[in-house]
């Protein structure tokens, strides 16, 4: 995927269990936008279920220029845990989410393909139980100009239907707003063409 396209997220967290030949699987999904708070994530499922055999997890994160994604399989055999729950989630295009999946060994082993498709499960009945929402890279700056510019700037983010956000007014006016990140080139080209190279701007 790249940074312009649209994705799609979940709206709020979704908790489902489900077991196969005497394990238990419970699957825990949740909207996280940064890495911070996904690893936080992560930690409450396992304070949550503190017992369980094994905490696998995948995650996808989207930020201006790439999306980021890694999974774990949390001891169990390379491949089988984390990873087909990361295949769930991109194959629903779906950033921005992290799923952990905790599992109760019941006694009886899976094997490769059990686990996988355990696994696999247990993303996609989570997923099934999430209300998905279709969401638009964005990207946020803040221009600098004169009280002389400001009607023209208001002109060009309203002609393109964008907000213009917070507006400081010091020696020079401040504008930061946010607007699609596909609009990107064609807002900064506007700019430095009314501004006629004297603005100033940054990506915040």
């Amino acid at each position: 995927m790249t940074s312009e396209q649209d994705y799609y997220t979940i709206k709020s967290e979704e908790r489902v269990s489900h077991a196969v030949h005497k394990s238990r699987f419970i699957a825990s999904m949740a909207p996280r936008s940064d890495i911070k708070s996904v690893r936080e994530y992560i930690e409450k499922v396992k304070t949550d279920f503190p017992d369980a055999t094994h905490h696998a997890y995948a995650y996808r994160l989207l930020d201006e220029n790439s999306t980021s994604e890694k999974f774990y399989d949390a001891n169990e055999p390379a491949g089988t845990a984390g990873r087909p729950m990361l295949a769930v989630l991109q194959a629903n295009n779906l950033h921005n989410v992290v799923v952990v999946a905790s599992r109760y060994y019941g006694g009886i082993k899976l094997g490769h393909g059990g686990l996988t498709r355990a696994y696999r499960l247990c993303a996609a009945l989570a997923l099934e139980q999430a209300d998905c929402i279709k969401k638009e890279p964005m990207v946020r700056y803040i221009f600098t100009i004169s009280y002389e510019q400001l009607g023209d700037l208001k002109h060009l983010l309203t002609v393109n239907k964008i907000d213009p956000g917070n507006i400081v007014y010091d020696e020079n006016i401040m504008v930061d707003t946010v607007f699609p990140l596909k609009r990107e080139k064609e807002i900064i080209k506007g700019f430095q063409s009314l501004t006629r190279g004297s603005g100033n701007y940054r990506k915040a």
